[in-house]
């Protein structure tokens, strides 16, 4: 069986646990602080393109150069984008997923991609937005699974599905 068609079958049967899952009718004024969750996921950009330069997000480390070549002796090392979109898209399967993580290195983005567009990221005048919302809110890089686009859909689902479950356990979800 394909990892398709065992991913499919697993997420759907989580989103129905979890959507089915009774909910105790409490009071709204519990002292949970939550007053919003907001998500934003983009697509082929990785949490360090975006907001790894922000002070004190788990971001780009000091010092920080990848391979650009397996086993090479040339590195490349982060670098401000000049362009608001990349120039290309970069490879987003399961396989190169796991050829970039190369066995817990997490070493492979260049030499995997085929390009230096891995270690690109956005300055914060590009971006003022996010860094914004970063300066206001919780930073999360956490990623639970390595895979492609489907892999990723699917947990958002079922994380996105998993707060609501939970803020509705405490009466501080409403539409």
């Amino acid at each position: 069986m394909s990892r398709f068609g065992i991913s499919l079958p697993v997420a759907v049967v989580a989103l129905i646990l979890i959507s089915s899952v009774p909910v105790p009718q409490r009071a709204s004024s519990n002292g949970i602080p939550i007053q919003h969750v907001v998500v934003i996921v983009q697509e082929n950009h990785s949490f360090a393109s975006y907001v790894g330069t922000y002070p004190s997000a788990n971001g780009l480390p000091p010092g920080v150069a990848l391979p650009a070549k397996p086993n090479g002796t040339a590195s490349v090392k982060p670098f401000p984008l000049n362009s608001d979109v990349p120039p290309r898209d970069i490879c987003n399967s399961w396989g190169c997923a796991h050829a970039e993580f190369d066995g817990g290195k997490m070493d492979g983005f260049v030499y995997t991609a085929a390009s230096v567009m891995t270690m690109g990221y956005f300055d914060y005048h590009q971006i003022p937005y996010y860094r914004d919302y970063a300066s206001q809110y919780v930073l999360s890089a956490s990623q639970p699974i390595s895979g492609g686009d489907l892999e990723y859909s699917l947990l958002l689902a079922v994380v996105v599905l998993g707060v609501v479950a939970a803020l509705r356990r405490f009466g501080r979800w409403r539409w």
